[in-house]
């Protein structure tokens, strides 16, 4: 999610739009800080806000913003409790500048606070609507607009006030094919049971095959890692990595026969499988969520409906095109991503503030398949 986050707020910034970033300063890297904020008052499109932007370090207010990091325990405060803090702080401080035009939230909580601003707001759901926390805001903030990942968690909540929905998107120059391919299977994720990650060494013991496994235990389910995964770890087939970013984690993928997750649960989206695929790597996953979706069955990997089903295809998986599997996502890019947002974000500013449903014909979704 931080990836994508960065993407969209550098892409926004290149089309000349001012972006106020609420945020624990260790989340920002050279490129958002060091980039020069825009007035975009010359584009007959969009005409998004010219007040000046703000760092959080620079007034008293917000200094507890930089106290309360998001995505982690601070003191005594519970997660949850940390980001109610987080988005509290962030929309008390909206409200008082009183010089935005949307507030984009990211967080599980944040319709609570930002569905009571007079700016319109709108709530990516990165995570699972019909789960805790997300569930208790969306029963406060009735009405607030969310923006679906796919199709897929679109149909898992159908009350939910959707505008539409939008992949999330890479760059593709980034994630290209690499020279050469390896034997090994590849496992990318917040290592548990909900991800297969147990399945995934199974499998690949089945064919007698090297897996590197990347990640760390999922906070979500600590247990099941303990239980499940944590005592496959040490498997002769098994290399596991803690998790990697940037050119590590891109010559794991571009050096891999396939990935291979055989996830338990109802995936959102799967933001790992749009890398790989762009590096020519066939996925090999379970018919999940928004898997289906990204995954094009017997051409870029395949989709199975049991965990067993993918042990052939693991001990065969050089047979899909690295060209298909990277064209099948070669419309899910960053520019394209940023654009329906903007567009998204020009719609929700022209029809004002109060929540109300978004009819289905003017949704702004872009495929997720091409």
């Amino acid at each position: 999610m931080e990836r994508v986050f960065a993407s969209l707020v550098q892409g926004l910034l290149r089309r000349g739009v001012r972006v106020t970033v609420f945020a624990h300063p260790e989340s920002f890297n050279d490129r958002l800080t060091d980039s020069p904020t825009h007035r975009l008052t010359d584009s007959p499109t969009h005409r998004l806000t010219d007040s000046p932007t703000h760092r959080l370090t620079d007034s008293p207010t917000e200094r507890l913003l930089v106290q309360v990091p998001t995505y982690a325990p601070v003191g005594r405060l519970h997660p949850q409790a940390a980001e109610m803090r987080h988005t509290q702080v962030a929309a008390r401080f909206i409200s008082d500048v009183g010089t935005f035009d949307i507030v984009h939230d990211h967080t599980r909580l944040g319709a609570v606070d930002f569905a009571a601003l007079d700016v319109p707001a709108v709530t990516t759901a990165h995570y699972d609507p019909t789960r805790d926390p997300m569930r208790w805001a969306r029963e406060v903030a009735t009405g607030h607009p969310y923006v679906a990942l796919s199709n897929a968690q679109m149909r898992s909540a159908p009350d939910v006030n959707w505008t539409g929905v939008i992949p999330n998107g890479i760059d593709q120059s980034f994630y290209r094919p690499g020279d050469d391919r390896f034997g090994y299977l590849l496992h990318i994720a917040a290592l548990g049971t909900r991800k297969g990650t147990d399945l995934a060494i199974r499998i690949a013991r089945a064919v007698g095959r090297r897996i590197v496994v990347i990640g760390s235990a999922d906070r979500a389910d600590p247990e099941g890692f303990a239980r499940e995964v944590e005592p496959l770890l040490g498997d002769e087939h098994v290399t596991w990595l803690d998790e990697q970013s940037g050119e590590a984690k891109l010559a794991w993928l571009q050096g891999a026969a396939a990935l291979l997750h055989p996830i338990r649960w109802d995936e959102p989206f799967g933001l790992v499988y749009v890398e790989a695929l762009a590096c020519g790597v066939p996925v090999l996953t379970l018919n999940r969520g928004a898997a289906p979706e990204l995954v094009q069955h017997g051409v870029t990997g395949i989709v199975a409906d049991q965990w067993t089903d993918l042990i052939d295809a693991a001990r065969d998986a050089h047979r899909w095109s690295p060209q298909a599997c990277r064209a099948s996502v070669s419309h899910l890019t960053d520019d394209a991503m940023v654009e329906a947002y903007l567009n998204l974000y020009q719609h929700l500013i022209d029809r004002g503030t109060r929540p109300k449903p978004i009819p289905r014909q003017r949704r702004a979704s872009l495929p997720i398949s091409p």
